[in-house]
């Protein structure tokens, strides 16, 4: 991992690239990561004012070279309501993005 390890109270830092051509934005992100259990699960939180959101991803060995993805995430707090179109689409997006780029590894 560019920048430090993969461990529980590391910081992750992102920038979430547009959903779409039409929306012209970079979205910084920071997340705490809250569990890390190597080729197991990895859990991270975002706490900012009036937005909480955990995002976990999770992993089962099914065999040599193969292995069973889940990816979930709940958000909560007035700013992700005022916005849920807007996070809903973002994070059915990471969802997708997420799946896919697991199946190319």
């Amino acid at each position: 991992m560019r920048g430090g390890e993969l461990r529980e109270g590391a910081t992750l830092i992102w920038a979430f690239n547009p959903i779409d051509r039409r929306y012209p934005y970079k979205l910084p992100a920071a997340a705490e990561i809250v569990e890390f259990e190597p080729y197991d699960r990895i859990t991270w939180e975002v706490r900012t004012p009036g937005f909480h959101a955990v995002h976990a991803y999770r992993f089962a060995a099914l065999g040599e070279e193969r292995c069973r993805f889940g990816s979930w995430e709940v958000a909560e707090g007035p700013a992700y309501r005022a916005l849920r179109r807007f996070w809903n689409a973002h994070f059915n997006y990471v969802c997708r993005e997420s799946l896919a780029g697991a199946r190319t590894l």
